[in-house]
């Protein structure tokens, strides 16, 4: 992890990964630009008795497991890990658990940046409190209620479900943020400096690796939702309704209506009073799947291939700067000329870009149980691929708006 800098134990983990969410995002976009990642709400699974019972890990979405773990349906079968395994490896349920609810009101409550950009790892003497219901520990249930891949910090990236799970984990960080703080704070508001309480590495001026020449506290610039992404709200309903996806439905077992994930067939379903079945009906307290069952939501996808030479990008002009469109605005293509040409060709007019060149063009980020229901769905990882490919290289793209998976 030394190379990774900040990305656990301390306070740059939330604007670390929000750099590395965004760079493969972009990644994803140089070779369609019309892609875009959403986010995984796992409180929408936390709301089932047993989470594992989730649609989502099931054929019709992320896929599902073999009873050696291996994934063995949906569009993630033999797909090839970075770690060059032919399979990924999965233990949904077997340990940890989705987000709560309660989860994320705690983050919610917090007034003081100590507590959300938190110190994870103090040393004896630190004078900051840490609550393990701070973000950075409450993420980590999820990568342990996946399992597999996604327990151990050095193959987590090997499951697309990583990328779907921080990306939600910044949509939590991003909420507090307007809701805590003022513009200005949000940029400039950091943990102090403390080798008591975080490695030097978590220091708000140290680089932030290996995103090199930015910082730590790079991570909390207002651009990234000003100018390359906003989110989508979370799915609500109200009694009687639905939550505008056919993987999702309305529970007011417990009370107040809320969003949960539909059950994958086979599974127990007895405790709710409305149907929670995918595509089927509880029968016998088990969800038995229709005659007239959809075919899974996404034929798999092609293996990666070994070699790099075979997908080519559609996109050839970029900024390589977040800040490029406003130095351009400020007469920084005229007066810092090759510094500019050679950063920012797409702002500078060196190249022409395919897409609407503006000050960000944004992606709107979704529920991932929104955003599969589309028609025709254009999905993330049906090109995932290129990220084993291609250097990760931060480069602005054409955007759209992020949104609930599902």
């Amino acid at each position: 992890m030394s190379a990774a800098g900040g990305a656990h134990s301390g306070p740059a983990f939330l604007p670390w990964h929000r750099e590395f969410v965004k760079r493969v995002e972009f990644a994803l976009r140089q070779v369609d630009p019309s892609v875009n990642l959403p986010y995984w709400d796992s409180t929408l699974d936390s709301g089932l008795p047993r989470a594992a019972d989730t649609i989502l890990f099931s054929e019709y979405l992320m896929g599902g497991s073999s009873a050696q773990g291996l994934v063995n349906s949906g569009p993630f079968v033999n797909w090839q890990t970075l770690s060059g395994r032919a399979q990924i490896q999965r233990a949904v349920g077997a340990q940890g658990a989705p987000l709560s609810q309660n989860d994320i009101d705690f983050v919610m409550r917090q007034t003081q940046i100590d507590q959300v950009l938190s110190f994870t790892a103090p040393q004896q003497g630190c004078p900051y409190r840490t609550d393990f219901n701070c973000l950075e520990y409450t993420h980590g249930n999820v990568h342990i209620f996946v399992g597999g891949d996604m327990f151990d910090t050095a193959t987590s990236s090997n499951d697309p479900s990583f990328f779907l799970h921080h990306s939600f984990i910044d949509f939590v960080w991003e909420q507090w943020r307007l809701a805590k703080q003022s513009r200005a704070d949000r940029e400039i508001a950091y943990p102090p400096d403390n080798q008591l309480c975080a490695s030097p590495q978590h220091f708000g001026a140290s680089p932030m690796q290996p995103f090199s020449p930015m910082r730590n506290i790079d991570g909390l610039s207002n651009k990234y939702t000003d100018n390359l992404y906003s989110f989508a709200p979370k799915p609500t309903c109200t009694a009687g309704g639905d939550c505008g996806s056919k993987f999702l439905f309305c529970d007011t077992s417990s009370g107040a209506a809320r969003c949960v994930s539909r059950i994958k067939p086979g599974s127990s379903c007895a405790q709710f009073r409305v149907n929670p079945c995918f595509a089927g009906v509880c029968q016998n307290g088990r969800c038995v799947l229709s005659s007239t069952a959809p075919p899974p939501t996404v034929a798999p996808v092609t293996p990666a291939p070994s070699t790099p030479n075979p997908i080519q990008s559609q996109e050839s002009c970029f900024n390589e700067n977040q800040c490029c469109a406003t130095w351009a605005a400020s007469g920084e293509c005229q007066r810092n000329t090759a510094y500019m040409n050679e950063w920012c060709k797409a702002s500078c007019g060196v190249c022409k870009p395919k897409y609407r060149l503006a000050d960000g063009m944004y992606i709107n980020r979704s529920s991932f149980y929104h955003f599969s229901s589309f028609s025709p769905p254009t999905f993330f990882f049906q090109i995932a691929p290129i990220v084993t490919l291609n250097a990760l290289d931060g480069r602005e793209v054409a955007s759209a708006q992020r949104t609930p998976f599902g």
